[in-house]
């Protein structure tokens, strides 16, 4: 009687959890995630498609990072996030302020 008709469009859900700015929602970012790979349908060029500013598609690669580093950090292994760990660089500036820089090493 109350079901949804059609399944939520995970990588929409991603996109909009980052435009939202809510700390709330990004601090759950990995579990969605998580959960969206696990689907199938995660797909991050259809996340970056409807993220209109370039503010936005940092957030969503800095949160890509983030959870990827929680994963390592949790011994979660997930056959989708060790595919698409390998295209990206070896080394990824995340942070750089007042002549200090931040570096996240993906491959050792």
């Amino acid at each position: 009687m109350f079901e949804t008709s059609e399944e939520p469009d995970v990588n929409e859900t991603l996109a909009e959890v980052v435009k939202s700015h809510d700390t709330r929602l990004w601090e759950g970012f990995p579990v969605l995630l998580a959960k969206a790979g696990e689907s199938h349908q995660f797909a991050p060029e259809q996340v970056k498609q409807q993220l209109t500013t370039k503010e936005q598609r940092d957030q969503f690669h800095k949160l890509m990072l983030l959870s990827g580093a929680l994963f390592s950090l949790y011994h979660l292994s997930f056959s989708w996030w060790n595919k698409l760990k390998k295209t990206f660089p070896k080394k990824i500036k995340i942070w750089s302020r007042h002549g200090g820089t931040v570096w996240f090493i993906t491959k050792l």
